[in-house]
This record gives C-alpha cells, structure tokens and sequence, in this order.
C-alpha cells in the first residue's frame, strides 16, 4: 500500500479541496511517532510531566516571573518539569522519592 499523500505535496487548490484528509493524515503521523517513543524504567508518563509543569506553572505565574528562586519552589514541590528523561531510576528516586514501578520490590 503506497504511503498517504502529505499536505506539503499538494497545491494550495489541492489543500482547500482536501483538507480534512490532510488534517486526519497529519494527525496520523503525530500519533504514530508518539507510539515510537522507547518505554523503559526512566520514561517520564504524560501524567507525570503534566503534574510537574502545572506546579512550575503555576509558581511562575504562567512563565511570567520565571526566576531561580520561583524555579527552586517549584522544584521542591515537583521535580518532574526538571526530570531529564535519559536520567536513571536512581536519580528519579532521589529526586522525588517515588521509585518506578519496575524498581519496586514485590
């Protein structure tokens, strides 16, 4: 099956008259590089980042006032915003004393 037709690869006339197909096939491939992601013990969840950006967020009045000392308040509150997702498990631990689960004992 030949691959789907992208919106770079159409004229402006073309792109009018099929754009819902050019929004479904460029949804398509977001969602298929997500999957591609590699999961392992250090992946940081959407969850997980979600949670820390609100805090880091919120702290600095949506990113107006970013300054160390409001960057370190959020930090204490939630290192994931900071987390650097080729960090190890240890390191995750350390920093947010939660241990991933595949480092749980059972």
């Amino acid at each position: 099956m030949p691959a789907p037709i992208r919106p770079y690869q159409l004229t402006a006339s073309e792109l009018v008259t099929r754009l819902d197909e050019m929004v479904a096939v460029t949804f398509d491939d977001l969602t298929s590089q997500f999957m591609l992601l590699p999961r392992g013990p250090s992946f940081l969840t959407y969850e997980e980042f979600r949670d820390g950006y609100e805090v880091l967020r919120i702290e600095t009045s949506g990113f107006e006032s970013l300054t160390p000392e409001k960057c370190w308040k959020a930090l204490r509150k939630n290192a994931m915003p900071f987390y650097s997702t080729s960090a190890s498990s240890a390191v995750r631990t350390r920093a947010t004393g939660m241990q991933s689960p595949s480092s749980s004992a059972t």
